[in-house]
This record gives structure tokens, sequence and C-alpha cells, in this order.
């Protein structure tokens, strides 16, 4: 997909600002305790060992957790219709193994996990999907409930578990697709669902945004090949706006779509959505048509799209020429800056701004900035990529040679790649400016699991190429001079101790990480913190050995 680069042609995109509501909350008696232990029973083989199910009111903070610390981040479940009495055991499990997460209990969180995955085997195995035949797919629940499983696997920290989930992508690439045609044959059936059926229907198109979000994260962490494309397989129709997911009775739900105004737009695909706000063009456009308008769920989903078009710009514009290659770069920094600016509702927001805007009230857009950093990491970044399923390894001196490797690696300096260290850094600035003692305690349990990620690929980025501006003599203009500058001031702002001596890129890495391993909620963080370690002390020996 490409644009002109001609931002002035047509007006920004509107996010809606969208503020979290309290979901009802989910309540859990004997009964509950009962059918669930019933239903997992029924689900296996061998009998299961459901003394590790907790009792009702543990249910209850378990699935309060989800709710308040997760759901809000990753809104898949329709909370409102969940019928605790008849929901099938494994989605129950899955989101208490989740809630147990943010309640900092990981015993409790592997082995729900654990019960959760082995009564659903029979439901994922028993019938193959197959391509050619919608009708295959599974039920919603299995879908979902595998989903939330393969999240807490890949973002785990155990190697094992993140396998397993490398393993499953080809189902989730199967359901996606089957669910898709479904949808998109639906679509061509006009009528005015009752809200049992709008439900499922919803239920189903974030379910594949669920499965995007996922995937992009997984791509991003481990440094894989995404598993989707805007331009196939985002042919579905748009998620709808969180008043109408978050509505708690039909008769609110009913209220909500009659308060939409009456002259919004008629629904329109995720990839059309992109196209019209990320990539600014727009079929039948004149002076008269009103700017896209989308939900910050919408947003979100934008956001990751353009994650997944950075990875395949960077693909292929370096076989090109090199003026034709700059104009394609170009061209997409505008595209991302037009996208942080429609997020900022007219302006580029600062990381502090950003954060007292959204972070509480509205977290989807929060959210964004996070994957905006890297977009902006992922067009210029793969120069000398990092190998980050390291993050796998176990042997000490391996990851020892790979950061070696990588602090050795050739880094280019260019106008371009110094714009989006500008933006990469704000990650650590955000933090900083917020006060880092509290965001270390606090931020792991309020913000979403985007915000490691985006950190881990930022902390990669910027810290290579401060190593490489230190040891090629310093900056080579002002605004490079601005950013170490700024770094350096950061530093004294935490009380880092860093006095100007010594490698700046190996003290960086090292602040930074403690935002990854203090108190965290997804075993992965304090692994990439681990990592980041070691790559801070591959940076002082190369630093000590040009010394020497």
């Amino acid at each position: 997909m490409h644009q002109e680069n001609d931002t002035a042609s047509q007006p920004l995109p509107r996010v809606m600002r969208e503020k979290v509501t309290s979901p009802p909350k989910l309540t859990a008696d004997d009964a509950v305790y009962e059918h669930l232990c019933g239903d997992i029973r029924s689900r296996t083989k061998e009998e299961p060992d459901l003394t590790a199910i907790p009792k009702s009111k543990e249910l209850e903070r378990l699935m309060e957790a989800y709710v308040s610390c997760f759901h809000c981040h990753f809104p898949i479940i329709h909370i409102a219709s969940l019928d605790l009495s008849t929901a099938p055991g494994p989605l129950i499990l899955s989101i208490c193994a989740i809630g147990a997460l943010y309640r900092l209990d990981r015993r409790r969180a592997v082995q729900l996990h654990n019960i959760a995955s082995s009564s659903l085997h029979r439901s994922v195995s028993s019938q193959p999907s197959s391509f050619s035949s919608p009708a295959s797919a599974r039920p919603l629940w299995v879908v979902q409930s595998c989903l939330l499983l393969s999240m807490y696997a890949a973002f785990s920290g155990q190697s094992a578990a993140v396998l397993s989930t490398v393993e499953k992508m080809g189902f989730f690439k199967i359901e996606f697709q089957l669910k898709r045609t479904a949808l998109q044959k639906s679509a061509q059936e006009p009528s005015s669902p009752c809200w049992d059926e709008w439900i499922r229907r919803e239920s189903t198109k974030r379910l594949l945004c669920g499965i995007f979000i996922m995937t992009n994260l997984f791509s991003v962490t481990y440094g894989t090949t995404p598993l989707f494309s805007i331009e196939q397989d985002l042919s579905f129709e748009t998620p709808s706006e969180e008043k109408l997911w978050d509505a708690r009775t039909a008769e609110l739900w009913e209220d909500a779509r009659a308060s939409r105004h009456a002259a919004s737009p008629p629904p329109t695909t995720l990839r059309e959505a992109i196209v019209a706000t990320f990539f600014n063009q727009q079929p039948d456009s004149g002076p008269t048509t009103p700017p896209p308008q989308v939900s910050g769920f919408t947003a979100l989903l934008i956001t990751h799209a353009a994650n997944v078009h950075m990875w395949s710009i960077i693909q292929f514009s370096a076989s090109f020429p090199a003026p034709l290659s700059h104009s394609i770069l170009t061209t997409t920094f505008a595209s991302l800056v037009r996208w942080h600016t429609a997020l900022g509702h007219g302006s580029v927001e600062t990381p502090e701004a950003a954060y007292y805007n959204n972070a509480s009230s509205i977290p989807l857009v929060f959210n964004c900035h996070a994957l905006l950093r890297i977009a902006y990491v992922r067009l210029f970044g793969n120069s000398c990529a990092f190998p980050k399923m390291i993050l796998l390894a176990s042997d000490d001196g391996e990851i020892a040679a790979a950061m070696a490797n990588y602090v050795a690696a050739p880094q280019p300096r260019n106008a371009f790649l110094t714009k989006s260290i500008a933006k990469a850094y704000e990650g650590f600035i955000t933090p900083v400016r917020l006060g880092h003692l509290l965001i270390k305690k606090t931020a792991a349990l309020s913000w979403s699991v985007e915000h490691a990620v985006a950190a881990w690929d930022s902390v990669l980025f910027v810290s290579k190429w401060v190593h490489a501006v230190q040891m090629e003599g310093g900056a080579a203009d002002g605004e490079e001079e601005r950013i170490v500058a700024q770094l350096e001031g950061l530093l004294e702002e935490m009380e880092y101790g860093y006095d100007g001596v010594g490698s700046l890129a190996a003290a960086v890495t090292r602040a930074w990480a403690g935002f990854l391993t203090d108190t965290w909620v997804w075993g992965v963080t304090p692994r990439m913190g681990y990592i980041l370690m070691q790559l801070a002390t591959a940076y002082d020996n190369a630093y000590q050995a040009a010394l020497s």
C-alpha cells in the first residue's frame, strides 16, 4: 500500500475519546463452582486435579483482576453476556489464569493454564478445521480460550510455552480465515440483528482482532515474520464502538444504537479504515467529505497494522535504488506522523501528555502510542537485526556471544534514523518524567503488554545508536547532540550515577531494563531485562576495548 505524501489533502481522522466503563461484576457461587468442576471433568479422559480450581470467592477475585487489568486493553470477551452458570469451563479457567497473573499469584496461574489447556485438547483436536469448509470452524469459545491461553504462553518467559505458541500459529491462521469468510458471507445479508445476534457477530470480529494483535506482538517480541497481511486478511467489518460493546443489557444497547449520529457512515472493513486513516486515501473524496472516525479499539488495530506494514516496507525498500527507497521511506514516515497527530487530536502529543490524557480513562489510545514507537523502530531498525529469539536461550555463553555480535555490527546514522530515534526513546522519557520509582511498581499492573514489548524493541534500537554515536566520536549534528544530552539528563533525573565516563549505551540499557524487571506480570519482561543487562555488559566491554 502506498499513498501520495499530501497530508493536507484530507482532514485528519478522528479517534473517538471513548472512556472506560466498568463492566458488570462477574459473580460466582457454589453452583458456579460445581458447574465448573463438572464441565472440566467431562472434558478430560483422566480425572483432573480439581483441588487447583479455586472456590467461588477466589474465582470472583481472579475474574475481577482479569476485567479490571486485562480486559480494558484486550476487549475480546463480551463480559455482560458471560453466564458463569453455563459458560464452558476452559474459557472460565483461561480468564482466571490471566487474572491470577495480575494478582501476582504465578503458581496458581500456571495450574489454571495447564488445566484449561488439558480440558481444551479434545475440542481442538477432535475435528480438524478445513480451509475449504467454513462450517468446520470450531466454536467461538474454543478459539477464544485458545487465544487467551496463547497470550499467557507467548509472554510467559518459558521456552516450552513460547514454542507451543509457535506450533499453534497454523491453528490460528486457519480459524482466522474460516471465521473471516463466515463474516463476509453474513455481511451480504442486511438485517437489524437482535442483541444476541449482534453479540455473536461482534465477538467474532473482536476474536479476529485479538488474533491479529497477539500475532503482531509475538512477531515484535521474538523477531518472527508477521502471520497476517493488511491487504488480504483484514477485509472484515470494523469493530463497533465501545459504548455498544460495553452495554450491560439489551435495552442499554438499543439506546446506544439509537444515540449514534444519524449521519454516521455505513460500516467499513478494517482494511478500508486503515487505507482511509493511516494512508490518507478515501474514495469519492471532496470538500464535503467528513473525516474518517474510528473507535479506540479500531485505532488500536490500525496501529498494530502499521507495525505489520512497516515490516513489509523494510523488506522491499532496500532493494530499490536510493532515490526511490528514499521516497518510500519519506512517504511512510509522513504516514506515521499523520497518524500520530490524529491520535493527539491535531497535535503530536508529548509522552507526558499522552499519558495524562489517555492512560487511565482511554487506555486503548494510550497503547497506540507504544505501538507507534514500534512502527518507527521497524521502519529503520532492521539494518542490524537483534536475534530476539535469544529470549529463549538458557546458555550464558550463547547469550554473551549474541550480544557481542550485535554490538559489533555496523550501525548507520542518517537524518531519517535520527527522527526515528527521537520517537523511540519517548518510551524512556515517559516513565522517568512520571516518576520512575512509581512507574516501576505500578505500570505492570495497569499498562498493557504492548508497552513492555515497545520498551524491549526501543531500547535495542536506541542503545545501538547511542553506542555508535559514542564510538564514532560524538554527535554529528544538533539533533543527535540534543538526543544524547536528553538521555544523559534522564539518567540524572533517575539519580543513576552516570557521570559522562564509560559507556552511555550501557547506562541507558541498564536503566531502561529496570522498568521491565522490578514489578512484573508477564514472565517475558524479567527475561527481557536479563538479556538487556547482558547487552549492557557487551557495550561496556566494547567501550573498554576501544580505549585500550
